[in-house]
Order: C-alpha cells, then structure tokens, then sequence
C-alpha cells in the first residue's frame, strides 16, 4: 500500500515546497519525516530538490522542493506549498481553466524530460498545479505516514468553486452545502481524492489549497515540528472515522496539515 508507479488524470500527484531559504527547510523536513534531500540537475535552470522517503527497503519520491527567487522574497512572498493534479494535456486544462473564469499563473512549460506542468488559479483565486508526466510520474509514495495523503481546498464559495474544478477535471464533488459546518469530498472516478472546506465567516485563512501529511503518532510529531522550529497553528482536531489532524507552519511558516489516521485507508 502507498507505492504508485502512475497516477490516473484528475488525482493528485505530486506536491512541493517554495521555500525562502532551501538548506532550512531540508533540515526541516529530514528532522521531522525523515525525508532525503536530492539536488537535482537543473541544466542551469532554477535549483530544485527532491525528497525521498524509505519505505520497504527503497527510497521512494514524496515532494519536491524550489528555491525562491531574490525578487520573490523582496516582495515578501511566503514560503508555501503547491499541490499538482495529474491531466494528460497541460495546455488543452490551461485553455479550459480560462473559459471557466480562471487565470493561468504559470503558463505551459516543458520540465526538461520530467514532464510538462502550468500553474493556474480558480475563480476565488486558489492556486493549483496540473502536471503531465513524462519521465516523473509525481510521488512514488502516498498515504502513508512521512507522505502526502490529502488536499484540500479552503473556499469562501461553493457556487465559484465547485462547478469550476467539476467542470475542469470531471471530478465529482458531493456533500451537503447547506450543513451548519459543510464538507465537500472529491471524487475522481470511483477514488477519493480531496475534501472542500468552507471557511468560517469569521475566519481570516485565505483562499487556497492545502496539503495534508500522514503521522504515525500525533504527539511525537507535534514535538518533531515545535523542536525543529515550527509551529503549531492548533490544537488537535478530531475527524470522526478518519483519526485527528493538527494545522502547521513550518520553520520558515509554510503552512501544511499533520494527520495521525485511524484506519490505513489506500
């Protein structure tokens, strides 16, 4: 369970890290999941790292990991993560993300023989990746404790968000809206593959998507996160027939989600 050697178009595939200062989060994440760091070759393009896991007896890809920019973090841009959904033609989703009223924030590339990616963002304005691979599939390794299990979108709009992403990747995104406190959950095909969260009026979270992390036991990674730097932006939140979650930053405040799941769940 957890090993993927491809990823079906419309699920999520792969997630990475922009970080401000590259050598910090590596001390970051090693220390708190037990991550590998791999320089890649860039063929003098921007620097960029993966991450590997162990599992099994074999280093497995998890995320990967950029280097901001002098301008961006002039402009005080935060670190932050990015989620990727696999599509099997980058520029015919960028050109469909359009129609539908959203913007194209990084348009088509190719990433050297690894694959071709573009950046868009919704109608509220959550950014979102979409990755067509070639030679990199995303995460070899998911769901399971030290790798990305979960993404999420945060959205002060149902009506905005949810025919847009259902109409941009055919998900199936079902639930009761009108619930005192209503919880959406994708579904690409016959696979769970995300939630959507209304954010609370009274709330200040921005609009956005966000990862989620498995644990293998909550209070050990608390103590992982507070040790290495981080900070805990909550307390333990109870997810009935899931297991229980914690909001995190890490040490240059990069938001992500810890989860200690009850059941293995594939």
């Amino acid at each position: 369970m957890g090993t993927r050697t491809q990823h079906k178009p419309g699920l999520f595939s792969f997630v990475d890290l922009m970080a401000g200062d590259a050598a910090k989060a590596e001390a970051f994440y090693s220390a708190v999941f037990g991550w590998k760091c791999e320089k890649q070759d860039t063929q003098g393009g921007p620097p960029y790292w993966q991450f590997f896991k162990e599992h099994n007896g074999k280093l497995e890809n998890v995320a990967g990991m950029g280097q901001m920019s002098n301008d961006m973090k002039a402009a005080g841009v935060p670190s932050y993560w990015n989620n990727y959904v696999t599509v099997e033609d980058v520029q015919s989703v960028c050109t469909q993300a359009e129609k539908l009223g959203g913007k194209i924030t990084l348009p088509p590339m190719k990433v050297m023989e690894a694959g071709h990616m573009a950046m868009i963002q919704d109608r509220e304005g959550a950014q979102l990746s979409i990755w067509q691979p070639l030679d990199h599939i995303g995460a070899t390794l998911v769901n399971v404790p030290g790798s990305f299990c979960w993404n999420e979108l945060n959205t002060r709009d149902f009506e905005k968000s949810v025919p847009f992403y259902q109409d941009l990747f055919g998900w199936n995104i079902k639930g009761d809206q009108n619930a005192e406190n209503p919880y959406l959950s994708i579904m690409n095909g016959d696979r769970s593959n995300g939630g959507v969260m209304m954010i609370p009026p009274n709330e200040q979270m921005p609009v956005t998507w966000s990862t989620y992390f498995a644990v293998e036991e909550m209070e050990a990674f608390k103590k992982s996160v507070t040790d290495n730097g981080g900070q805990l932006c909550s307390g333990d939140i109870p997810v009935p027939d899931v297991g229980k979650l914690v909001i995190c930053g890490d040490s240059q405040g990069a938001f992500f989600v810890g989860i200690e799941l009850s059941t293995a769940d594939d």
